[in-house]
C-alpha cells in the first residue's frame, strides 16, 4: 500500500480527495486483515511516522520503512534537474552541468536534522522513523521542517510501546539464531549525523542511531559473531539484540557462519 504523496504546487481539487488520518488507519487494518485471512504479504511503500503507528500495537508490522529522499536516494529529471524527491519542486543543480558528488553535498541538510522539527529530533525512533514525509510536511503545514501531519508528538510515549511489539515479533519467529554469523560481502556502512546506515542496496537498508552503528562496524570487523558479542557491544537485552540480529537476517545482511 503506498501513502499518498502529492507533488508540491499541485491543485487543491488533488488535495481534497488525500484520505484522512483515520481513513488511512481503516486501510491499514484491512491490510492486516488480508494478511491474516488470505496469507498475503502486506506492506507499506511510503513512510508513516511512528507515533502515527503508534495508534495500534497491530501497526508494528509497518515499521521498518523511512524517506530516503537525500539520503540514500534521489531524483535526476529529463532536463538534468536534481531533486531529493520527485515530489519536490526544490533543485540543487543540474547533472548536465555538474558532477553528481557535488550536488549529493548540497544536499547535506536532508541528511543533517535540519529538516526536522524538534519533536522528532528529540525522539527515540528518529533514526528508524526520519520524521515521516517532508513534502506532506511542506504541503499541509507550510514548512519543510514542520511535523508530518500524520505524526502525533501526545502518542510518542506509545512509540517504544510499539518498538517492542515488533521486536518480541521478530524474537518469536527467529527462534535460535546461528550460532555464528557474518556480514554478507555486499553489505555497505555509511555514518549519518543521526547515527548510520546499515544495508544492502537503498531499498534494503537498516537506520541506526549512533551508539548502535558503532556497535554495528565493530561486529563488521570481526570474520564471525555471536549473539553474545552482539550483546555485550550493543549493551542491549538479549532478546532485543535478538531482535536486532533477526531483521538483519532476514534481509540478507547478515548471514549463518559456517563452522570451519
Amino acid at each position: 500500500m503506498t501513502r499518498v504523496v502529492p507533488p508540491v504546487g499541485c491543485s487543491e481539487d488533488f488535495l481534497s480527495v488525500v484520505p484522512t488520518e483515520e481513513e488511512i488507519a481503516r486501510s491499514l487494518d484491512a491490510l492486516l486483515e488480508l494478511k491474516n485471512e488470505l496469507g498475503l504479504r502486506v506492506g507499506i511503500l511510503e513512510p508513516y511516522p511512528h507515533c502515527f503507528l503508534a495508534r495500534s500495537l497491530r501497526f508494528a508490522e509497518f515499521l521498518g520503512m523511512r524517506c530516503t529522499a537525500g539520503v540514500l536516494s534521489l531524483a535526476i529529471g529529463a532536463d538534468g534537474l536534481v531533486r531529493p524527491c520527485p515530489h519536490m519542486n526544490r533543485t540543487y543543480g543540474n547533472v548536465l552541468e555538474i558532477g553528481l558528488g557535488r550536488i549529493w553535498r548540497r544536499m547535506e541538510e536532508w541528511r543533517d536534522g535540519a529538516f526536522l522539527p524538534k519533536e522528532c529530533l528529540d525522539c527515540e525512533a528518529v533514526a528508524a522513523c526520519g520524521g515521516g514525509c517532508r513534502v506532506n510536511a511542506l504541503l499541509d503545514r507550510g514548512k519543510l521542517n514542520d511535523m508530518d501531519p500524520l505524526a502525533s508528538p501526545a502518542r510518542s510515549g506509545h512509540v517504544r510501546l510499539l518498538l517492542r511489539a515488533r521486536a518480541r515479533a521478530a524474537t518469536s519467529r527467529s527462534g535460535a539464531l546461528p550460532p555464528l554469523m557474518s556480514y554478507a560481502p555486499s553489505s555497505m556502512f555509511r555514518r549519518e549525523a543521526f547515527g548510520g546506515i546499515v544495508g544492502l542496496g537503498p531499498r534494503n537498508v537498516v537506520f541506526l542511531k549512533r551508539g548502535s552503528y558503532l556497535a554495528a562496524l565493530q561486529l563488521a570487523r570481526q570474520r564471525a559473531f555471536s549473539l553474545s558479542d552482539a550483546v555485550g557491544l550493543f549493551g542491549m537485552p538479549q532478546k532485543e539484540a535478538t531482535a536486532f540480529l533477526t531483521t538483519l537476517l532476514d534481509r540478507g545482511i547478515i548471514r549463518a557462519e559456517e563452522r570451519g
